[in-house]
């Protein structure tokens, strides 16, 4: 490779290490300024983690917004968007660039097309947020596919069984329950098995179309996106029972504030008693037993 074409690529990915650090301060810089106004400065000190501090008050939090799971949520309507078939000038530079794979497919990586060695990085945190969450996809899972007028998945897509019908039915899109020959049993149980499989499909006139699973209508929200996330993100577990009771009636108190506030610290267990000053260095030890 000459000189210029070298230089062109070390150029770009500075670009990009830079676009990425810029991004990582911004974030960083937001947090620590809704820090200091949470806990009254600096000095404040930091009483109660800040995962904690975001989630919902239900959850045993605050409500405060997470801007790295709001980025998130906002990356991931784009990622939504890239699943529907309106035409836009942004997913023919997109197609152009990573190829026209990562129009259908749920997962998309940004090395689609061989020699495409550098990618932006508003599309690498776009292919990063299937990974967001360890040990699963929670895009793929947050989303599915329904069955409308059944042309662009009845057949295409792996929907019953492991194989498209398509394939299954020799490529004919198409069939008729009409033999050449007499069925035999194991072949009628078949033919019967099938038919309570697939009894329950209704086509309509519309198109198949991407269905969130969150949303009782099936369209991409930002804010429930947000929710989803912020619960995988922080660990929040569902269920937690007698205390998720107790977060939501202090919030519903009529005492002023500064009393559910010193409730919520008590709750977490966040206020300076003498064992959690001797946990913290403040005391020693057996001064926290006097």
């Amino acid at each position: 490779m000459n000189q210029p074409k070298k230089s062109i690529l070390f150029l770009n990915g500075l670009e990009n290490q830079i676009i990425d650090f810029t991004i990582f301060q911004v974030v960083k810089k937001v947090i620590r300024i809704q820090r200091e106004f949470l806990w009254g400065g600096v000095k404040g000190g930091r009483k109660i983690s800040w995962k904690t501090v975001c989630r919902e008050k239900k959850d045993g939090g605050l409500s405060v917004r997470d801007v790295r799971v709001v980025n998130f949520s906002l990356l991931t309507k784009w990622r939504w968007r890239l699943l529907q078939d309106a035409p836009a000038l942004w997913k023919e530079v997109l197609v152009a660039k990573y190829g026209r794979e990562l129009l259908y497919s749920v997962t998309v990586t940004y090395s689609v097309i061989p020699g495409v060695r550098i990618a932006s990085n508003w599309w690498k945190e776009i292919c990063a947020i299937e990974g967001l969450v360890e040990s699963k996809n929670w895009f793929s899972e947050a989303i599915t596919r329904r069955i409308l007028n059944g042309a662009s998945l009845f057949w295409k897509q792996v929907w019953l069984g492991e194989a498209t019908l398509a394939v299954v039915n020799g490529a004919c899109m198409s069939w008729n329950f009409i033999w050449r020959r007499r069925l035999f049993i194991w072949e009628e149980e078949l033919v019967c098995r099938l038919q309570d499989l697939i009894q329950g499909v209704w086509f309509t006139t519309e198109p198949d179309r991407w269905w969130w699973k969150s949303e009782p209508e099936g369209v991409f929200s930002v804010k429930l996106t947000y929710s989803l996330l912020l619960k995988e993100l922080n660990d929040v577990v569902d269920g937690m029972g007698s205390e998720v009771n107790v977060f939501q009636q202090i919030w519903r108190s009529p005492a002023p504030s500064k009393i559910i506030a010193f409730c919520w610290q008590l709750l977490h267990n966040r206020l300076p008693t003498r064992d959690n000053l001797a946990r913290c260095g403040v005391l020693r030890a057996d001064d926290s037993r006097g």
